[in-house]
């Protein structure tokens, strides 16, 4: 089973709002180094190898939001923008040249931000922001570093070079400027805030403190410490890594231009760490809802009768998909929403796909899981320019509004209630507003007037449900009387519409053979679509839009299976061991 899109591919980014900041070259190299087996450690192949996963499959990595490439595109375009768009109100206004920096910062350092998440693990994903910091001033970025030096990327070297009329930064710094650049790109550490909560982005002496220990610390020794241990207690002279044999006295001078006082550091560092702010919002405001998927591509939904969190997993070949449940606090809100932005006035505003769950039991559980989400982004996006605008006033209202249907709604209600409970402060600044953004629209293809119905007493329906159950549906129990009820059967020719996005998902269709293609919206690659596998369920499982198009590139005859029968009869999501069994049966057919 498939969604109305398709996984994370690499197909190369069009002339974009980066190229002014990094080359296409050096972005696709750092793409290729350390995204890419971002997708491949949090594939199917992999995680459905690791027994942690099956303790707790809402807790492993293969289940968290999107940290590959179509994930860092996403927040690197979003931090250039948001960059521009706070300019004057979150963060205070500045010349070109210096806007043009804290831009160049933020798309930088959102190409090394999660590069750590590699590490598909619980201990390698709690030092992921630690393993940018010290990426940035290994060996293995040497090329890289050299390349962004020599290019002049973003304007960062003749910032560094150039400073000011009559002062450079550089200008008796104990360090040179190629290193100089490189610890600023080790400022990625402080995208996480449990790795640099946001006070200390006003307090360069403990930030530097915290580089210090991020980055010259070897990553084994940091993985079973606190926190506050990170933080503020010095590096470990005891497990250094290989960055130290950069310097001649790295407690002297490494990150020293943070706590330089003279006027062309302190403007320097500013920019610097507005860029760092920038990253944190772009970061929290990442794809949800319609296009909410993992690293490797597999799409997240939240079930409307449980309110719970569901995965759809995907083999490699794309020929097997199936449902898993997943009890991820935030995966299930995250997906339920429809709209998560910053506005020009410098408010979050957030919208749901759905209000209305299948029991008062799902609904309160997706109001509370909401809460913590918008929550948690508006530490992010908002908590990170605490102390860097310029006070109330236009640009920055820091509201947080809250969309509802013609202006009121009881789960609306309702999450704006658990906030004000949980977190008063953050609930004082909540306003729900209308939401004036209309339904999807409701689409009938042109082929469906010659769609046939699909008679229960059909000689080719044991077969077709064999093979479906073979490729991942959990059909074991179905009634196949009940199931086939309204199911239609087509023949379809060349370059005919099976789903259009923005409209209302109102069926999920089974091709029998090859022939369909997808084109997803949110970045995700164009791709054929495997016989078997049920697509446009995203749509139907969230009672929302679809969120991809699919077309015919040949003939081929497809399944129609209404909304509400889909949803009733065939989909059956997995436990986590009940997908291993049918994950070893599909392994076991597939090589035979």
């Amino acid at each position: 089973m498939v969604g109305d899109g398709a996984p994370a591919g690499d197909a190369p980014a069009a002339p974009d709002v980066l190229d002014a900041f990094v080359a296409p070259a050096i972005r696709r190299r750092i793409e290729e180094r350390w995204w890419h087996p971002i997708e491949a450690a949090s594939a199917a192949e992999a995680f459905l190898e690791d027994e942690t996963f099956f303790a707790d499959p809402g807790a492993h990595p293969g289940s968290f939001s999107d940290h590959g490439i179509v994930h860092v595109r996403d927040v690197a375009r979003r931090a250039a923008r948001l960059a521009e768009q706070a300019h004057g109100g979150l963060i205070p206004a500045r010349p070109p040249e210096r806007l043009r920096t804290v831009q160049a910062v933020a798309v930088l350092l959102a190409y090394l931000h999660d590069i750590g998440m590699v590490a598909a693990t619980h201990a390698g994903r709690r030092v992921h922001a630690q393993f940018a910091a010290q990426t940035a001033l290994s060996e293995g970025f040497d090329d890289i570093a050299a390349d962004l030096w020599r290019t002049d990327e973003g304007g960062l070297r003749t910032r560094l070079t150039d400073g000011m009329p009559g002062e450079s930064l550089l200008d008796g710094s104990p360090v040179d400027g190629p290193t100089v650049l490189r610890e600023v790109l080790a400022l990625s550490l402080a995208h996480s805030k449990s790795a640099v909560p946001a006070p200390l982005l006003d307090d360069p002496v403990a930030l530097r403190r915290s580089l210090l220990r991020a980055t010259f610390t070897a990553l084994e020794a940091q993985m079973g410490l606190p926190h506050a241990a990170l933080r503020d207690c010095p590096r470990s002279a005891d497990a250094p890594t290989a960055a130290v044999a950069r310097y001649d006295d790295v407690d002297a001078e490494a990150f020293a231009w943070l706590v330089d006082t003279r006027a062309v550091a302190r403007r320097f560092v500013a920019d610097v760490i507005d860029g760092v702010r920038v990253l944190r919002a772009a970061d929290a405001l990442r794809q949800r809802g319609t296009t909410q998927r993992t690293s490797a591509g597999y799409e997240v939904w939240t079930d409307l009768a449980t309110g719970r969190a569901l995965l759809a997993v995907r083999s490699r070949d794309e020929r097997f998909a199936a449902p898993l449940w997943i009890d991820n606090v935030f995966s299930a809100a995250e997906a339920n929403l429809r709209l998560s932005e910053l506005t020009p006035e410098g408010s979050l505003r957030f919208a749901f796909q759905r209000t209305r769950f299948g029991s008062p039991e799902a609904t309160a559980l997706v109001i509370e899981r909401t809460a913590f989400v918008i929550a948690d982004v508006d530490a992010d996006a908002l908590g990170s320019f605490a102390g860097a605008g310029p006070g109330p006033g236009p640009g920055a209202s820091r509201r947080i509004e809250l969309l509802a249907p013609d202006g009121g709604d009881a789960f609306v209600s309702g999450v704006a209630r658990a906030l004000t409970q949980m977190w008063p402060d953050v609930g004082a600044r909540v306003a729900i507003v209308p939401d004036e953004a209309g339904r999807p629209v409701d689409w009938e293809p042109l082929w469906w007037e010659r769609a046939a119905p699909v008679s229960a007493g059909d000689p080719r329906l044991g077969g077709w449900f064999d093979r479906l159950g073979l490729h991942g549906l959990n059909l074991e129990a179905v009634d196949r009387v009940e199931a086939t009820r309204g199911v239609r059967h087509v023949r379809l020719g060349p370059d005919e519409q099976v789903l259009r996005p923005g409209t209302a998902a109102s069926f999920v269709a089974i091709p029998l053979g090859r022939g369909l293609w997808v084109h997803p919206v949110g970045g995700y690659r164009s791709a054929p679509l495997e016989p078997w596998l049920p697509v446009g369920v995203t749509g139907v499982v969230r009672a929302g839009e679809r969120n991809a198009a699919v077309v015919s590139a040949e003939e081929v005859e497809v399944l129609v299976v209404p909304a509400e029968r889909y949803l009733a009869d065939w989909f059956r999501p997995y436990t986590a061991l009940e997908l291993r069994a049918a994950w070893a049966r599909w392994r076991a057919a597939d090589r035979g």
